[in-house]
């Protein structure tokens, strides 16, 4: 098999096939274990020890020295970190739909999919995996999905109803004419005097 010069058993891991360098977990050389990171020199006689649902390391980046490992490492990152983003995602939504006593179960798929589209994006995981890296805000898309959820976004598009609702159903009573309106700060919330 012909690698790159100081290449690793990572490189010949995934020269032989994707899912062995996925599974890869140590490597013996000439019939010795060797480090992941060991270099192989012309005529070393490589064993690839795998363990099923072994994931790759972003570490190993440093180590391989071919394209094709290098490419394989990189796209499953991203596909992996995609998943956790989009999961991250889902639950910072429904943290946020909790806050305002919204239940995630009545917004609809096709609403997402509206909400996802006004953002420019294909899909509703997409939207999801935005709010998961932090591209968008939680609050905001449930702004867009429930209008007059979410308080200060509610607010800018003139639906009073947001924030000052909660606290009108958790303090009792209407303080409209107490409440002191901050701009430019979207997560904080002001109450008059008397209840704090």
């Amino acid at each position: 098999m012909v690698l790159p010069r100081d290449s690793s058993p990572i490189d010949f891991a995934y020269s032989v096939h994707t899912e062995v360098g996925h599974c890869c977990t140590g490597a013996k050389v000439n019939g010795r274990m060797v480090p992941l990171r060991h270099k192989l020199h012309s005529g070393d006689i490589v064993e690839i020890i795998t363990q099923p649902g072994h994931k790759p390391s972003r570490d190993w980046l440093s180590v391989a020295k071919s394209s094709r490992a290098r490419n394989k490492i990189k796209h499953w990152l991203n596909v992996h970190q995609r998943e956790r983003a989009v999961e991250i995602g889902r639950k910072l939504i429904d943290k946020e739909a909790r806050k305002y006593r919204i239940a995630l179960k009545e917004i609809k798929d096709d609403d997402l999919q509206r909400a996802a589209s006004d953002y420019g994006l294909g899909k509703a995981d997409d939207l999801m995996a935005g709010i998961g890296y932090g591209k968008y805000s939680a609050r905001q898309v449930l702004a867009k999905l429930v209008p007059g959820s979410a308080g200060p976004v509610a607010e800018e598009v003139g639906d009073k109803s947001g924030i000052a609702s909660v606290v009108r159903r958790v303090f009792g009573g209407d303080h409209g004419n107490d409440a002191i309106r901050v701009k430019g700060q979207g997560d904080l919330l002001c109450l008059p005097r008397a209840l704090l």
